[in-house]
């Protein structure tokens, strides 16, 4: 409408519901602070444009930009 090319880039980096790492500052050390979440899709109303939210373990969701998916590795050894 506007006549510039949109940015899908957000939309095209992981499946919905995907298992994915993320960043959670508040832990402290010696704790990880990445934690395992499920995408839930671009947070189009909050942050910049590259915020994703994020289902957490406990049913919350939560924006986050620092996200990274599940490897492999990870699921063969998930501890």
């Amino acid at each position: 409408m506007t006549g510039q090319t949109a940015d899908i880039g957000n939309l095209c980096e992981y499946e919905w519901f995907q298992l994915v790492m993320y960043y959670e500052p508040p832990l402290s050390y010696p704790d990880d602070k990445m934690c395992i979440g499920r995408y839930f899709g671009p947070a189009i109303d909050v942050g910049t444009a590259v915020m994703y939210k994020i289902l957490k373990a406990n049913g919350e969701y939560i924006c986050r930009s620092t996200v990274r998916p599940w490897t492999n590795a990870e699921e063969a050894n998930p501890a």
